[in-house]
């Protein structure tokens, strides 16, 4: 009798705890799911070579009249994700290259949308970087950039604003999905549900005979 009534009295005291919890949830943790908030993320693929010394050969290639030995092409999508609009914001694509003739041939912009998207403006740009500032990205807006470069060079993205966070998005090719991570995830997922179960099965088993044996 007094086993049942410790489990009784542990059961009821759980109750304030179970409702704290939920208290909590709702007035310190869901807020910040759905608070407003000003974020640009950023995705940058790999550098590939366009134009390279091996299929050239002795071959002379000049882009926008200057020549040049060898022609990479960059690209990094950038896009607000955040749910508030990004108003006159500055954006700095910075290249590093051990290369010492690392030069910007050119840069193209593909819009999301495509139509009254807003204007690009180019400000504060030099050989080895291209800045710009963005007139207005409402949530979801993106720019899909594409540099062609001298040698092949690394890409950072800068931006700073009131509130802004900066995101970084894995490249799809770094996203190599492998069979046999979805096939451990469900034998983890699978043994962590058997567990639960027999852990919950016991504890009803025993409750129920220490109600039998009061």
């Amino acid at each position: 009798m007094a086993e049942t009534s410790r489990s009784w009295a542990r059961d009821l005291l759980l109750v304030p705890v179970i409702v704290g919890l939920v208290i909590a949830i709702f007035t310190y943790v869901l807020p910040k799911f759905f608070a407003e908030s000003r974020q640009l993320s950023y995705q940058v693929e790999p550098p590939l070579a366009y134009l390279d010394k091996t299929t050239l050969g002795s071959a002379s290639v000049k882009v926008n009249d200057v020549s040049v030995p060898e022609v990479y092409a960059a690209r990094v999508r950038v896009w607000n994700s955040g749910t508030l609009p990004l108003k006159e914001l500055p954006v700095r694509f910075e290249f590093v290259s051990s290369a010492n003739d690392l030069r910007i041939l050119s840069t193209s912009h593909n819009t999301k949308p495509t139509r009254e998207f807003g204007a690009i403006t180019e400000q504060g740009s030099d050989t080895i970087s291209k800045r710009f500032v963005y007139t207005l990205l409402n949530p979801g807006d993106e720019d899909d950039v594409v540099f062609l470069m001298t040698a092949k060079a690394d890409l950072k993205v800068f931006s700073k604003a009131e509130s802004l966070s900066i995101k970084v998005e894995q490249s799809e090719k770094n996203k190599e999905f492998k069979w046999y991570f979805a096939v451990l995830g469900g034998m983890v997922a699978s043994i962590l549900s058997t567990i639960v179960e027999i852990a919950f099965r016991t504890w009803r088993q025993r409750r129920r005979q220490r109600v039998e044996e009061a």
